[in-house]
């Protein structure tokens, strides 16, 4: 019966605290000592994300969450957000000004040029670096215990 009261604290202590609470790890740490919650870690606190549809030039990788990481709601929209960033493709590089753009091209075959600090892609995917071969995206995804995290992604150049 204790085991059962334990887990129902820790579920109950999640929702009160909503999504800028700790963290369910967190939670499980304040557990008393002892007291035989019979519960384990398991992969609350595990950002391996992988991102991307195979052949679209697109790669993920693992992430952290940080305190308070959420999507900016004020933050005006541009473009190349309104694409999933599977559909978006590099196809070069340009140099004006002591500036280097990334062109991407969207679906629709228009090519569009960003700089870092631009964002694109459906989750808050902001721009990075821009090298000959590829643009560095950081995303901002659901953690899937009411937060975020950030997942890096790129495109490649396609040939």
């Amino acid at each position: 019966m204790l085991r059962n009261s334990l887990v129902v604290v820790s579920v109950l202590a999640v929702v009160a605290c909503g999504p800028t609470g700790p963290s369910a790890e967190e939670l499980n740490t304040k557990l008393p000592a002892g007291g035989g919650s019979g519960t384990t870690g398991g992969s609350a606190g595990s950002n391996a994300v992988t991102g991307g549809a195979a052949g679209s030039g697109v790669s993920g990788g693992s992430g952290g969450s940080g305190p308070g990481l959420r999507p900016d709601s004020r933050r005006n929209r541009e473009f190349l957000e309104q694409f999933s960033l599977d559909t978006l493709r590099m196809v070069g590089t340009l140099r004006l000004s002591d500036r280097t753009y990334g062109l991407i091209k969207t679906k629709d075959g228009l090519v569009h040029r960003v700089l870092p600090g631009n964002y694109l892609g459906q989750a808050d995917g902001r721009v990075t670096d821009i090298s000959p071969s590829k643009i560095s995206v950081v995303e901002i995804i659901p953690d899937g215990l009411g937060g975020y995290m950030e997942r890096p992604a790129s495109l490649a150049l396609n040939n």
